[in-house]
C-alpha cells in the first residue's frame, strides 16, 4: 500500500520504462486517484500502446494542466516510427524522451538486420550498417553498438538516417500539392507546420518537384533542413532531387544549408549514382561514407572513357587523383580535399552496376519494405531485433539493481 504522494510517485516513476499499460487501466488509476492525474498523464503516456488510447488520457487532467503535460510530451505524441529519420535531443530522465530513444534503437535494429539479409550497401557513417549518427550522450562523441546500454538518465543526441526507400513501382501522390497549400498559411506557425508535415509524411510519396515545393514553405535554416530530412526517403525520383534542380541549387539551399543536410543524413544517403558530374564532393579519406564517396568516383573511371576524378588544390587548379586507386583501393589516409568527376563517354550499365553496390535504391532488395525479405529473412529479423531489446532491458535491470 502506498500511503504518502512521495511514494505515489517513485512508484509512477518506477514503472514508467519498462511496463506497457493499457487505456482502461490509466483511466481506472485517475478516476480513483485524480492528485495522480497530471503525474500519471505526464510519465505514462508513452507507456500506453496507440496513439488512439494516447489521446484519450489526455482527456483524464484539467484543461489547465494540459500546457504542463505537452512539455513531458510532445516529441513522444508526433514521433513517427514509419519515418524516423530526424535529429533528436532526448532527456532521457523524461520518460517520454526514454521511449522515443528506445523505439528509435529498436527501428534502428531492425533496419539493420533487414540491410545485412537483403545485402543492401552499407551507408552508415563508421562502415557498421548502423543508422544512428553523430551521437553523443551528455555531450561526449561516442560510437554506437548493439552493447551500448541505453541509460536512464542524461542527454542523448544523434542523427537518425533511414536506408527504407520508395520501391520502384511506386508514383508520387497529387495530395502532396494540398499539403503545399496548407503549409502557405500565414495562421500557424513553423514548428507546428513541421509537426503537421511529420504526421502525414507516413502517407505520402512525393516527386522531387512536389519536395522542392515543400521546401520553398519554409524559411532558410533548420526548418527547410527538417523537411528535406523528413521528406528525401520519401521522393520517388532521387535522381532530381539529388541534382542540381534541387538538393545543389542555391535558391533551395545555400551552402551552409546543404553541408548541414549531409551531416545529417551521410553523403552515401545523398550521392547520384547516374549523375555524378556537376556537383562538388567534399571528402575526408580517413571517414568511412567519404572515402567510399571517392572509391565510388574512382571505379566508374575504370569503365568511362576519359572519366577522371579531380580534386581540388590550395592554388584553385583540378587535378586528378592517384590513377593506381582504382587497382591498389582508395588509402585511409587523414587527407581532405574538395573534388569532382568528369567523363567524355557515360557508361549506364556501369553506372546502375555501381549504384546496387554503393547506394540504396537502385537494387530491388534495397528500395523494398522489409515484408519483401521473405518469411525466414523476416523472421530472422524479427528475432535478432527482439534479441536486442531483451537484452537493453535486461541489462538496464541488472545496472539498476547493482545501485
Amino acid at each position: 500500500q502506498l500511503q504518502t504522494q512521495e511514494q505515489q510517485a517513485h512508484f509512477i516513476a518506477a514503472c514508467s520504462k519498462d511496463i506497457s499499460f493499457n487505456a482502461a487501466q490509466i483511466s481506472r488509476l485517475c478516476e480513483e486517484h485524480p492528485e495522480l492525474t497530471t503525474l500519471v498523464a505526464s510519465s505514462w503516456f508513452a507507456a500506453v500502446r496507440g496513439r488512439s488510447a494516447q489521446l484519450l488520457l489526455l482527456g483524464h487532467p484539467a484543461l489547465s494542466e494540459v500546457p504542463k503535460i505537452a512539455k513531458h510530451i510532445t516529441q513522444s505524441l508526433w514521433f513517427q516510427e514509419a519515418n524516423a529519420t530526424g535529429r533528436y535531443r532526448l532527456n532521457l530522465s523524461e520518460p517520454s524522451d526514454f521511449c522515443i530513444a528506445e523505439s528509435v534503437l529498436l527501428v534502428n535494429a531492425w533496419e539493420s538486420e533487414v540491410g545485412r539479409l537483403t545485402s543492401s550497401p552499407d551507408v552508415s557513417q563508421h562502415g557498421n550498417n548502423e543508422m544512428l549518427r553523430n551521437e553523443e550522450h551528455n555531450e561526449a562523441p561516442f560510437l554506437y553498438s548493439r552493447e551500448w546500454m541505453l541509460p536512464d538518465r542524461g542527454f542523448f543526441r544523434f542523427d537518425f538516417s533511414s536506408i527504407r526507400r520508395p520501391g520502384p513501382s511506386v508514383a508520387p501522390m497529387p495530395e502532396a500539392t494540398e499539403v503545399c497549400r496548407y503549409l502557405r498559411s500565414q495562421f500557424h506557425t513553423p514548428a507546428s507546420k513541421l509537426k503537421a508535415l511529420r504526421a502525414v509524411s507516413v502517407h505520402m510519396y512525393i516527386s522531387a518537384h512536389q519536395l522542392r515545393n515543400l521546401l520553398l514553405c519554409f524559411t532558410c535554416g533548420e526548418d527547410r533542413q527538417e523537411v528535406f530530412c523528413m521528406l528525401h526517403s520519401r521522393t520517388v525520383d532521387s535522381a532530381n532531387m539529388l541534382g542540381p534542380s534541387l538538393l545543389f541549387n542555391e535558391a533551395v539551399f545555400g551552402e551552409a544549408d546543404r553541408t548541414a543536410v549531409f551531416s545529417r543524413l551521410g553523403p552515401l544517403h545523398l550521392l547520384s549514382p547516374l549523375n555524378p558530374e556537376a556537383v562538388p564532393y567534399r571528402c575526408c579519406l580517413a571517414i568511412y561514407e567519404e572515402r567510399r564517396i571517392v572509391e565510388f568516383l574512382v571505379r566508374l573511371t575504370t569503365q568511362e572513357a576519359g572519366g577522371k576524378v579531380l580534386r581540388l588544390c590550395s592554388d584553385g587548379r583540378y587535378v586528378a587523383v592517384n590513377a593506381s586507386w582504382a587497382d591498389k583501393g582508395v588509402p585511409s589516409e587523414d587527407w581532405t580535399f574538395t573534388s569532382r568527376y568528369e567523363t567524355a563517354s557515360v557508361n549506364h550499365a556501369w553506372r546502375r552496376t555501381l549504384a546496387e553496390k554503393y547506394c540504396l535504391g537502385y537494387a530491388g532488395a534495397a528500395s523494398a519494405p522489409p515484408s519483401h525479405t521473405g518469411s525466414a529473412g523476416a523472421s530472422a529479423a524479427f528475432t535478432a531485433t527482439v534479441s536486442h531489446r531483451e537484452s537493453s532491458v535486461g541489462r538496464r535491470r541488472s545496472a539498476r539493481e547493482d545501485e
